[in-house]
């Protein structure tokens, strides 16, 4: 499984990383835009996001994503 971290204020992602644990693959996307996270995140399981809004047609151009 993979999971995006988008527009992260943190230096790094340790916490994540141990908290989704070590069969998780943890990638950080600081501060993509809504054009360039699909193509960052096109086969995502998940997204973490801090600031960045994310629609319903973003969210369509990720299918990959779980509920």
């Amino acid at each position: 499984m993979k999971v995006v971290v988008t527009d992260c204020d943190f230096s790094d992602l340790t916490t994540e990383r141990r908290i989704l644990g070590p069969d998780i693959e943890v990638v950080a996307a600081p501060l993509p835009s809504a054009d360039q996270l699909p193509e960052i995140a096109a086969d995502a399981d998940g997204l973490l996001v801090q600031y960045m809004n994310i629609d319903d047609d973003l969210l369509a151009r990720l299918p990959n994503l779980r509920a």
